[in-house]
């Protein structure tokens, strides 16, 4: 009876153990929306074997412990049982406290003050564990035995969503009727979104030894909007909001093909696949679109509604992978979620070096490669009117060495980001090449902007600025002009389709027209 007795506590204490694992695949990055694998299942079922795993190892060495019957074995065993509570209980506690917003990505940088106070905290944990030990454990051993039925719910969430949704896309969606050929003089627009970049530190207080020439060469022939600010901190509401035209509250990934989002002033979601967006609009136009970007599931999502559409979702792994692998890759996310650790692997959190696994940078690599490829063959393409192209670049993890103009990991860790920065540089540069090599550049504008700044930022350099560029250089401009008014880059939606329609051709119609959409913007505001 002690033995089952035994065998139970370990496999719920097993199954807490995984739980920022277990809320990841549930209601984070690794849901079915943000997924492109073989198999995604296999990852429900390699955490659960992780689990079992984890329990046995529990299990053999409390049994090992009690066949020994010496004292101080049975306490040692008992103060790590408890230790490992109070460990799964932080764990537990910072995955429940509140994010900067849905979906956050980075970690919130601990202060030298939260590491003394925490660390003072796990001494004092300790010695209480170890003074109270037998009551403590019986005590403990009483929750960990309540707490077990949530092994049988999470071990059914996994089934169910490892099966397939019905009637979900989980392939790309048949591309729409080809549309009549258009003027060859007619306007193009190349929208680029480069994730994560941040105005402060890109262009305003730009650090020493960090050169941005084709990003310089942009701002030099184009309008400038210094007070660009995002709709959120995260991708996963900002790009909406960019597409839509709409500002974007929130937003809940269901199935592998459709996101509910939530308006401003509105209590009901809407499927986003079903709302109007840049694509459509400028399909009334006439005006044939094409989608390189990584993230989102673009091409489940608006498939009908593109030319031509290339995705690399989140969880885009780009290969096979084995159970052991998928076991391997868990097991280094359990590691990760333990308290300070994202601290010291955000830069890479699945290279571990304990674990011969996939590394995330290699996969974050890829991506980048894989969306500026299309983006340069979609952007040479004259029968595409719109280009949006949603490039990795500068977000993390670091795949850059600036130093060396080589892919792979940077030369020093703590200049990542301002590795990724001359990767996003160096991207926009093959793009502008593509057009010119096609001749496109005479009659094609381009948007620059980002879908939010650099959310960690003040873990480099103890500042944050929630800014982000906004560029629009139209074709044959070769100078430079400003708009210091402050702009949500919702506007983007309305100031592409008026490009496209051959109302703004030269930059001071853009600037004025940014100026009275700012000045509706604020009537509104006051309204509300």
């Amino acid at each position: 009876m002690r033995g089952l007795r035994d065998a139970l506590v370990a496999l719920s204490l097993a199954n807490l153990c995984f739980f920022k694992v277990w809320a990841a695949y549930f209601y984070s990055y690794h849901r079915p929306y943000f997924r492109q694998d073989a198999a995604p299942g296999l990852d429900y079922l390699a955490i659960l074997l992780d689990v079992i795993l984890l329990a046995a190892v529990f299990w053999g060495g409390a049994q090992l412990a009690r066949r020994s019957e010496r004292a101080v074995v049975l306490a040692g065993m008992r103060l790590v049982f408890l230790m490992t509570l109070v460990v799964v209980a932080s764990v537990i506690g910072r995955g429940l406290r509140p994010t900067r917003g849905p979906f956050a990505t980075e970690p919130a940088p601990w202060s030298w003050t939260a590491v003394l106070v925490a660390a003072m905290a796990g001494l004092a944990a300790l010695l209480i564990c170890a003074r109270w030990n037998r009551p403590l454990g019986r005590a403990g051993a009483h929750l960990v035995m309540v707490l077990s039925p949530f092994v049988v719910v999470t071990g059914a969430q996994a089934v169910w969503l490892a099966l397939p949704s019905p009637g979900a896309e989980t392939q790309a969606r048949s591309a729409p009727p080809a549309l009549p050929a258009r003027d060859p003089a007619a306007p193009r627009v190349l929208w680029l979104v480069f994730d994560g970049l941040d105005q402060r530190l890109a262009f305003d207080e730009r650090p020493a030894g960090l050169a941005l020439p084709e990003f310089d060469r942009l701002r030099s022939e184009s309008l400038v909007a210094s007070r660009a600010l995002p709709v959120s901190t995260a991708t996963l509401v900002s790009l909406p909001s960019l597409l839509t035209g709409r500002i974007i509250t929130y937003c809940d990934p269901r199935g592998p093909d459709e996101l509910m989002i939530y308006t401003e002033g509105s209590a009901a979601a809407v499927p986003w696949s079903r709302q109007p967006t840049v694509f459509t609009r400028a399909r009334e136009l006439d005006v044939a679109s094409g989608l390189a970007g990584w993230f989102h599931p673009y091409c489940r999502l608006f498939g009908g509604q593109l030319a031509a559409c290339a995705q690399w979702p989140f969880r885009f792994t780009g290969e096979p992978r084995s159970l052991p692998v998928r076991m391997r890759d868990a097991a280094a996310m359990q590691l990760w979620s333990l308290p300070f650790a994202d601290q010291f692997f955000f830069v890479d959190p699945l290279r571990l070096e304990l674990f011969p696994t996939r590394s995330f940078r290699d996969e974050h690599r890829r991506k980048q490669e894989g969306v500026l490829a299309r983006a340069r063959a979609m952007a040479a393409d004259p029968a595409l009117g719109l280009v949006f192209v949603h490039l990795p670049a500068p977000h993390g993890p670091g795949i850059y060495d600036r130093r060396t103009g080589r892919l792979g990991a940077p030369a020093d860790p703590k200049e990542w980001y301002l590795d990724n920065l001359a990767l996003a540089d160096r991207a926009l540069g093959e793009l502008r090449r593509a057009l010119e090599q096609a001749g496109l550049e005479e009659r094609t504008a381009i948007v620059v902007t980002a879908d939010h700044s650099w959310g960690a930022s003040a873990s480099f350099d103890g500042k944050r600025d929630p800014r982000i560029p906004l560029l629009v250089h139209l074709p044959g401009q070769t100078q430079a002009l400003r708009a210091d008014a402050e702009l949500r880059i919702t506007v983007l939606h309305d100031l592409v389709l008026a490009v496209l329609r051959g109302e703004l051709k030269k930059p001071d119609e853009v600037a004025r027209w940014l100026k009275e959409r700012g000045k509706e913007a604020k009537r509104q505001g006051s309204r509300e």
